[in-house]
C-alpha cells in the first residue's frame, strides 16, 4: 500500500511538473507572437522560453500546434475574464452588446492577448466560431422573445461577425487612435441585427465594467 501511494505521489508530481512547463511555454509563446506574429520560428519560441527546441516537441507536435494552442489559450483567458466581467449584468440587450464592446477594447484590457489574436489569423479562425456561439444563441433568444425583430437571423449574424472581426483588427492595429472607428463599425454591425439607433447609442454609451 505504501509503495502504491508513493508511486501515485511521484506520478502526480511528474504530471504537475509537465503541466507547469507546458503553461510556461504557452505564456512565452504568446509574448513572442505578440512581438513577431506568425513569422516567429520554433527557434524563436525556444529561445524566449530558454529551452531546447526538443523540449517544445515534447509538448507540441509542431510549430503550428504550439501557435494554435497559444492563441486558443489566450482567447480562453480573455473569455473567462469577459464572462466574469458581465456576470452581474441582467439586461439581455446589455449582455448581448457588452461582450462585443469588450472584444474591440482588448488592446487596452489585454494588450498582449490582443496582439496574439491578431498575429495568427488561421488560429483565430478556429477560435472565433466558439466565441461567437454564445452571442448567436443570445441573438436567437432575443428574437424569439420579441425583443428584436428581424428576418434571416443567421445571415445577419454572419455579416455582423465579419464586421466585428474587422473592427477588432482596426482596433488592435492602431490603439487608441483607432478606438473611435472600431466603435463606429460595431454600431453599424448592431444595426444589422435589429437594434435601433437609440438602443445602439444607449448601449454603446454605458460604462464598461472593470475595463
Amino acid at each position: 500500500m505504501v509503495v502504491v501511494q508513493a508511486q501515485e505521489a511521484n506520478s502526480g508530481r511528474k504530471h504537475a511538473y509537465f503541466a507547469r512547463n507546458r503553461a510556461a511555454l504557452l505564456q512565452s509563446a504568446q509574448l513572442v507572437l505578440s512581438e513577431r506574429g506568425d513569422e516567429a520560428t520554433i527557434e524563436d519560441f525556444a529561445t524566449a522560453a530558454n529551452v531546447a527546441v526538443s523540449t517544445i516537441y515534447k509538448h507540441f507536435e509542431n510549430r503550428d500546434a504550439l501557435i494554435q494552442t497559444a492563441v486558443i489559450t489566450a482567447m480562453d483567458e480573455w473569455e473567462t475574464w469577459m464572462q466574469g466581467t458581465i456576470a452581474g449584468v441582467s439586461d439581455p440587450l446589455e449582455r448581448l452588446v457588452l461582450p462585443l464592446r469588450l472584444f474591440i477594447k482588448m488592446p487596452k484590457t489585454h494588450p498582449v492577448l490582443a496582439k496574439v489574436a491578431l498575429s495568427s489569423p488561421r488560429a483565430v479562425s478556429a477560435v472565433l466560431p466558439r466565441l461567437g456561439a454564445g452571442f448567436e444563441a443570445n441573438l436567437h433568444e432575443l428574437v424569439s422573445q420579441g425583443q428584436l425583430t428581424m428576418e434571416s437571423v443567421d445571415t445577419r449574424f454572419a455579416a455582423l461577425s465579419a464586421i466585428i472581426r474587422s473592427a477588432f483588427e482596426v482596433s488592435v492595429a492602431c490603439w487608441p487612435a483607432s478606438e473611435s472607428q472600431a466603435r463606429e463599425m460595431l454600431g453599424v454591425g448592431l444595426e444589422l441585427v435589429g437594434l435601433s439607433d437609440a438602443q445602439i447609442k444607449h448601449l454603446m454609451s454605458l460604462e464598461l465594467p472593470n475595463s
